[in-house]
């Protein structure tokens, strides 16, 4: 009887520590398919930057990863934006010039520095223009705080970009009625 015993309990720490394996195993997997700008510049380098910019366009998870790091001003998501950018379809292009424009609201020291659309696109206004729903005096607000953002950009290397970013949004809002 008493191995008998013995041998239930070895039974039951085998299943035990098989499940905690199982979880360990399950959150790992779980943990490590977050989109990360890791893993998509792994993809870049094993894929390609074309492959890699269709299969993040393709896992929606991955792109609104992607793109709401970029408007935030993380620089790691910045930096795999500008690798994915030139080698983008359209749409995918779009999205990245919008969330490109959004970080001059956030980092514009940073975008100023290393645009990787032309000064003129990347401060026009269109991402502010094309808010669904937003009203003139949202807008006017929205424009407003980029004016500062951009004109408190100190930076020497960046003041010949910073100055001429500045003046589409001051247009914009000149013609906010």
């Amino acid at each position: 009887m008493n191995l008998t015993r013995q041998r239930a309990q070895v039974a039951v720490r085998s299943h035990i520590a098989f499940l905690a394996a199982a979880v360990v195993t399950l959150h790992v997997s779980v943990v490590s398919a977050r989109p990360s700008p890791q893993s998509i510049r792994s993809q870049i380098g094993t894929a390609g930057v074309n492959a890699a910019a269709a299969n993040a366009y393709e896992n929606r998870e991955t792109w609104a990863a992607l793109l709401k790091g970029i408007r935030s001003g993380n620089r790691e998501w910045f930096d795999v934006g500008r690798l994915l950018y030139p080698s983008a379809g359209a749409a995918l292009n779009e999205d990245l010039a919008e969330a490109f424009m959004a970080m001059l609201d956030t980092s514009p020291a940073t975008i100023l520095a290393s645009p990787p659309l032309s000064v003129s696109r990347l401060c026009s206004g269109d991402d502010i223009d094309s808010a669904p729903n937003a009203t003139t005096a949202q807008q006017r607000q929205k424009v407003d705080r980029r004016i500062r953002g951009i004109a408190s950009v100190k930076l020497a290397s960046v003041s010949s970009a910073r100055d001429s970013c500045v003046k589409a949004p001051r247009m914009f809002r000149a013609s906010l009625k």
